[in-house]
């Protein structure tokens, strides 16, 4: 009984003494009262109004776009054509000796074969340069990805052209036509995508694009792009080999990836405003 009571009087000793205020003194003012945690990394979405565009793609009713990567849709209206003509030429010389010790006489025979070839061929288009396959299809992947994740309906060009030439019974394959043939009624929105060297980007790219209705030829929007560095990141501490920490800054450089996203966001931002008119 005694036990409990000593208990139960330090108890109240202790919650007393809890109670009483902490003189100021006992602060230290010149430090935080407690650490702060580490902090959580900040989730940025899209640099376009993701909503808008949502509003003002579907109230166009959601057009399909056909999309040319480094590929321009010209004025060309057909391929031209020659003919080519090839002629080999396939020779050969037999020659025969025979000493009888009276005198030599020589045969020699002559065989010679010509062949002629004759073939009508179609010129294509000259295919713009670009970037190192690496890096193109990095930035070409990141532009892609962008438009499909915010909801746009993409359009492959060659899968239209393939089907259409299947479909295809008679006539002349002409791959201008096929091309405008297919993509009008595959899409209702042509976007070029052209890569163009410039010295004064970041990356030495520059992204030039251009939206167009197929219907009218109507340009809804244009665009030069050289590419934002992104900002540098945060402060943070690292530990020294020498002892203690220090203060280091995270940077941050361009990549192919985040030129092929930026144009994207670029585009649907334009998009978007061609699509409110």
């Amino acid at each position: 009984m005694r036990k409990l009571l000593s208990a139960l009087a330090l108890g109240f000793v202790y919650t007393a003494a809890l109670a009483q205020p902490i003189p100021n003194n006992l602060y230290r003012d010149d430090d935080t009262t407690v650490v702060a945690g580490p902090k959580r990394a900040e989730v940025k979405g899209p640099s376009f109004d993701q909503g808008a565009f949502n509003r003002a793609y579907a109230r166009k009713k959601k057009p399909k776009v056909a999309v040319l990567w480094n590929r321009e849709f010209t004025d060309v209206l057909e391929q031209s054509q020659a003919r080519q003509i090839k002629i080999e030429t396939d020779g050969h010389a037999l020659t025969t000796r025979n000493d009888s010790g009276y005198g030599r006489s020589v045969r020699t025979q002559d065989s010679r074969s010509t062949v002629i070839t004759s073939q009508d061929t179609r010129e294509t288009q000259q295919r713009r340069s670009g970037p190192s396959d690496r890096v193109e299809l990095q930035m070409r992947s990141a532009f892609i990805q962008t438009l499909s994740s915010a909801g746009l309906r993409l359009v492959d060009r060659n899968v239209t052209m393939r089907v259409a030439a299947t479909r295809k019974k008679e006539g002349s394959t002409d791959s201008q036509r096929l091309e405008a043939e297919s993509l009008s009624r595959a899409a209702e929105i042509l976007m070029e995508v052209l890569c163009t060297p410039d010295t004064s980007a970041p990356l030495g790219w520059s992204i030039f694009l251009s939206a167009k209705r197929l219907g009218d030829g109507v340009i809804l929007t244009e665009g030069y792009l050289e590419g934002t560095p992104p900002a540098p990141g945060e402060k943070r501490y690292v530990a020294d080999p020498r002892g203690d920490f220090r203060e280091v800054m995270e940077t941050k450089v361009l990549t192919p990836r985040t030129l092929g996203q930026q144009a994207a966001e670029q585009a649907l931002r334009q998009l978007t405003e061609a699509l409110q008119r």
